[in-house]
């Protein structure tokens, strides 16, 4: 049995950058030794395994065939007698196809060591346009490595343009669709991994249809937030309410996201505007907002608004501490505070005719 580290952690390591996991490949070896071995079964797609003590992932060597649609649909063969080379051919990019044995020695059969020094993204073969997921997998390694001066090959993006052109990318789970776009919005320049897709007539194809986006308004927006929820509000920030609800219920967005979307497009322009507001518009806002009882919405409008208000940081400063003054004033009150007690249905209307007083107060 042969042990290779493989993919992203040689990849990082070679360019400097911290190992966040360490992924194995073995080869001349079953199933049913790594069981015996003390190791665990991942999953039933692969045959992956946990080291009985690390906890890190050692896969089976394999080699894998297209045998129906999406990037699930594929015949996986792991015999003993596929070999390293084998295994490092069905990868996605040259540079998650490095390896390293046991006394530290690279082993690269695809160039992925020349495409990391001249900073290059490019498949390792023809067999990339068997699996769409590789499409936004491209996109997303671009939007993380394109600050240290990363580029997609011309042959790799056309491959890629082709692939969306014949529809591959409607294979795709709009889970799936989401959970590498939640990695894009993570990573350090997100707004390459849309600017990628947008270049590529991609977008659409992954539910932006009729969505508008300022990708230069996204772009200062990461700059400034490092928040993948507030980032993929200020992606939306130039949609709709209908497009926002359309895309989320597409993707299937967690709540977290679709909610502070609803909150910037429908509430940014009243935000920015709150020394212009009277004391009964701030009150409406909060209702709106339901900030009373979910004060926590507030403080995702004051992100989302403070990153859409651009370079001007002292006036967000000024919002952000306005807003948060008239709440924290006006959540404080109660029944106790009433001069007098209310018929029961007037309560509701005399603790908000007093919050109106306490903001015209302030």
């Amino acid at each position: 049995m042969e042990v290779y580290l493989v993919g992203g952690a040689v990849r990082d390591e070679l360019l400097g950058l911290p190992v966040q996991e360490r992924d194995w490949v073995v080869v001349g070896s079953t199933a049913q030794q790594l069981l015996d071995s003390g190791y665990h079964p991942v999953g039933k797609d692969f045959p992956v395994f946990l080291h009985p003590k690390t906890h890190e992932e050692y896969a089976l060597a394999r080699t894998e065939s297209k045998s129906g649609r999406g990037h699930k649909g594929f015949i996986v063969n792991a015999d003993i007698n596929v070999s390293l080379e084998e295994d490092l051919q069905r990868r996605d990019l040259t540079i998650n196809a490095i390896a390293r044995d046991q006394d530290g020695n690279l082993i690269d059969f695809v160039g992925g060591v020349s495409d990391l020094n001249a900073k290059k993204l490019t498949h390792v073969s023809p067999a990339f346009s068997d699996d769409p997921l590789r499409v936004l997998r491209v996109a997303r390694f671009f939007a993380r490595f394109n600050h240290l001066g990363f580029e997609v090959s011309s042959d790799t993006m056309a491959l890629m343009a082709d692939m969306i052109s014949a529809g591959n990318l409607q294979e795709l789970t709009p889970e799936r669709v989401f959970k590498e776009l939640e990695k894009a919005l993570n990573t350090a320049s997100p707004w390459k991994f849309f600017e990628l897709l947008q270049n590529i007539s991609g977008l659409d194809a992954i539910g932006f249809k009729n969505v508008p986006i300022d990708l230069e308004k996204f772009r200062h927006a990461c700059d400034v937030n490092d928040d993948a929820v507030i980032r993929f509000a200020m992606l939306l920030a130039s949609a709709n309410i209908t497009s926002v609800k359309r895309l989320s219920e597409y993707l299937k967005t967690p709540k977290r996201y679709l909610e502070s979307a609803l909150l910037t497009v429908t509430h940014y322009n009243t935000w920015r505007s709150v020394d212009k507001l009277t004391a009964e518009e701030i009150v409406e806002f909060f209702y709106q907002l339901d900030a009373y009882r979910r004060p926590e919405r507030l403080e995702v409008m004051q992100a989302c608004g403070s990153t859409l208000f651009g370079s001007s940081g002292d006036s967000a400063g000024h919002i952000t501490q306005r807003w948060s003054k008239c709440l924290d004033e006006t959540r404080k009150i109660s029944v106790r505070d009433l001069h007098s007690i209310p018929q029961k249905n007037e309560i509701g209307q005399a603790i908000r005719a007093l919050r109106i007083q306490t903001i015209l107060s302030l």
